[in-house]
């Protein structure tokens, strides 16, 4: 291995990681990046591209012996014309990995010497498809995140003189952390008012400190408040001006994010990013535009210096046609860590080129997240998406915000669905049975399925204060 190789992709990534320290304009914080067209976009990507991949090659010897057996040498890829040429890979890799080479696996281009040396971080995914894979971070790599997650956040309006509160927990996953070394840079004050800390004590958080922003799941943003206006307390009152949602895919739907606009009074932008694939990688975020309530569901900026998107077909990896849906795969371009090429993240996304008025000329997807692929189920020969459900019962007001789906054995192996929610106190219980039936009717116009629809007690359905289960698989093993 040649430590010129290292020095090689970390001197690119440095050469595209321009106003380290603060942002160039008012409205955009690398406007050489972020404005430079397509075809600057494309040079720097084929760049970052042909180096990494020699890095890799180099430096992790499980995508060396995956390389190895495609066919691939450095001498192969030179270009981002050469990116389908890389096979694709999953989770599942990383997991097979590190049950080869415990603990940490070998897919990283980091050994123990060098991350002890130099290391920075360990967060874990959050394990909602599996056994949580580490991911180790260097000194590095925690320069360049915070400059991303900083760009991300002043796309979308952050800026200096505001007051964020973390209503997320500070735990394992990297979405707190990550956000935190964002908002140190833009010299943002943070408080830290997460889980294990109450409700009620974080309600007290927002009404004395009286924070600008406010950061966490759009599933616990819609609880928190709900809770805030049953005490009474009128968002006029509030001092909050907007809220970053990440964590889960209702982030993008119109419904959910109308909810939290008339529950808060406030902007809401959405930010979509894994861990596997580098600090802040695989990342899109709304712009300053998209906070707004535009009548329909959020589009994301891709953050195409950072890394390669694709949206391919979830089934034989082939190129979607731009607009349509398919999985996303990602290769990570800008972390000297695990850079990943060619990552299946399994959301339900499309990609294409569209006039924004923030002047950025990163390629969006149009309505964000759609779903994740391993949330599927299959219902009588149809692809049902549970964020198309969530959106269907959030478009009706007299529902609550929560909402449960139940698998259940039906006739000849097949599955039925059943849609639990709750019901308003304040609705005329004459007046359920429609409602039910105006959610069956929107369900079967997204979903193409006929769930049976059933009315709980309000305030009866699991609340969370992160990532929401709301899936229940009832069917026997």
């Amino acid at each position: 291995m040649s430590q010129d190789t290292r020095k090689m992709f970390m001197d690119v990534i440095r050469k595209w990681t321009p106003h380290l320290d603060e942002p160039a304009t008012d409205d955009c914080w690398a406007p050489e990046i972020e404005k430079a067209g397509l075809d600057k976009i494309k040079e720097i990507q084929s760049e970052k591209l042909e180096v990494a991949f020699r890095y890799i090659y180099e430096y992790s010897p499980f995508y060396s012996k995956k390389y190895k057996e495609a066919g691939l040498t450095p001498k192969d890829i030179k270009s981002i014309d050469d990116l389908h040429k890389i096979p694709v890979t999953d989770k599942e890799d990383l997991r097979r990995s590190i049950a080869a080479c415990p603990p940490w696996g070998d897919f990283s281009c980091l050994d123990d010497h060098y991350w002890k040396q130099d290391g920075w971080t360990i967060w874990w995914t959050t394990g909602s498809t599996g056994a949580p894979v580490p991911c180790r971070y260097t000194s590095f790599d925690r320069v360049t995140q915070a400059w991303q997650a900083a760009r991300h956040m002043y796309m979308s309006g952050f800026r200096r003189g505001d007051l964020a509160m973390f209503c997320a927990p500070f735990i394992t996953h990297m979405f707190a952390w990550a956000h935190l070394k964002g908002l140190e840079l833009m010299k943002i004050p943070a408080i830290p008012a997460g889980p294990p800390m109450p409700t009620e004590a974080r309600i007290g958080h927002i009404l004395n400190y009286r924070p600008t922003l406010l950061l966490g799941t759009p599933t616990y943003m819609i609880y928190l408040g709900e809770t805030i206006r049953e005490k009474g307390i009128s968002a006029k009152d509030l001092s909050i001006r907007e809220i970053l949602i990440g964590g889960e895919p209702g982030g993008s739907l119109y419904a959910t994010r109308k909810r939290l606009m008339n529950l808060w009074g406030c902007d809401v932008c959405d930010g979509f990013g894994t861990t596997e694939v580098g600090a802040l990688g695989g990342h899109a975020h709304t712009c300053v535009y998209e906070t707004k309530d535009q009548g329909r569901n959020s589009n994301l900026h891709f953050t195409e210096d950072s890394g390669i998107p694709e949206i391919l077909n979830p089934k034989t990896f082939e190129p979607m046609p731009d607009g349509e849906n398919g999985t996303i795969v990602w290769s990570s371009v800008s972390t000297v860590s695990q850079p990943i090429l060619r990552f299946n993240l399994n959301d339900i996304m499309n990609i294409q080129s569209m006039d924004c008025p923030c002047g950025r000329s990163f390629r969006m997807a149009k309505n964000g997240v759609q779903g994740r692929a391993d949330d599927m189920i299959h219902i009588s020969g149809v692809n049902v998406f549970p964020a198309n459900i969530e959106e269907a019962v959030r478009s009706i007001n007299e529902f609550g915000n929560e909402y449960r789906l139940k698998l259940m054995d039906g006739k000849k192996g097949m599955i039925n669905l059943v849609v639990e929610v709750e019901i308003m106190p304040e609705v005329p219980e004459n007046d359920h049975e429609r409602l039910l039936g105006v959610l069956q009717t929107r369900i079967f116009d997204k979903c193409q399925v006929n769930p049976k629809i059933e009315s709980v007690a309000y305030g009866s359905l699991p609340r969370a204060e992160f990532k929401s289960k709301r899936i229940l698989d009832l069917r026997a093993k």
